[in-house]
């Protein structure tokens, strides 16, 4: 990771220039950047309390939006498009403490919270076997102590180190040195990448191209977790399978499918 502040800042300045992803924004609200860290020091000074209908056992749940926690289901909302477009209704309505718009997105963070597939051991082997074995966690932690401030460092710290941490409570075991070398094959690949992605960004995917001989890439107006997303993703999929040395024609997007 050659830059880690950046990296972690990315979704952060994909929200603030939001209007640059959003097909149908005009004209963007002032000062996104600075409003978005004052409804964090409001919201940690003066929590805003709901009551989701989605307890375990079909009770009430409590939630209390701190900015911590608007920051965090901020971040999680980047795994999608939606919020692209609906980011500066969020900030003006949490300005005056409404969470119509907003209301959404923390039902579905509290969702992947309860989620007992996967936001527990499941969630941890995805860290400990994908990311830690190829972060230099050392200086990943170096460079986000000195790089932010606040609740955004905080936040970076736990978001980035914490699986280092707890992998071995867990019995996790690194890879060996064959499974982390680079890949090269000439094995037909297709990569499926949302040019929205702040996760795994495409300029990612695009420096990896070249150890893949018989590649093919897919680029589509979506964030993470393309696949199912658009029919015209699951028609690129469907050709590539059935041809997989045939360069053909990508498919049309049309947002107008049901599933978006």
């Amino acid at each position: 990771m050659k830059d880690p502040v950046a990296r972690f800042l990315r979704p952060l300045q994909q929200l603030v220039n939001y209007c640059e992803f959003d097909p149908s924004c005009v004209e963007p609200i002032d000062a996104v950047s600075t409003r978005l860290q004052q409804l964090v020091t409001q919201l940690n000074a003066d929590p805003i309390h709901l009551s989701l209908p989605s307890g375990f056992l079909g009770s009430p749940l409590p939630v209390k939006l701190t900015g911590d926690t608007f920051m965090s289901i901020l971040f999680f909302a980047i795994y999608g498009h939606d919020i692209y477009s609906d980011i500066a209704k969020v900030i003006t309505e949490l300005e005056q403490r409404d969470i119509s718009t907003f209301y959404r997105y923390i039902d579905n963070y509290v969702e992947l919270i309860k989620d007992q597939n996967y936001s527990g051991i499941s969630m941890i082997s995805h860290l400990c076997y994908d990311e830690v074995p190829f972060v230099d966690h050392a200086r990943l932690t170096a460079a986000l102590q000195q790089g932010l401030t606040g609740h955004m460092r905080d936040g970076a710290l736990y978001t980035y180190t914490w699986p280092a941490d707890i992998c071995p409570v867990f019995g996790e075991t690194l890879p060996n040195k064959r499974m982390v070398q680079q890949i090269r094959t000439a094995i037909p690949t297709l990569f499926l990448q949302g040019s929205l992605d702040s996760v795994a960004p495409l300029e990612d995917v695009q420096q990896q191209l070249e150890y893949f001989s018989q590649r093919q890439l897919r680029v589509y107006p979506l964030a993470h977790g393309v696949h199912g997303s658009l029919d015209c993703v699951d028609e690129d999929l469907q050709a590539f399978l059935a041809a997989p040395l045939q360069d053909s024609e990508p498919a049309i997007c049309s947002f107008s499918d049901e599933n978006i």
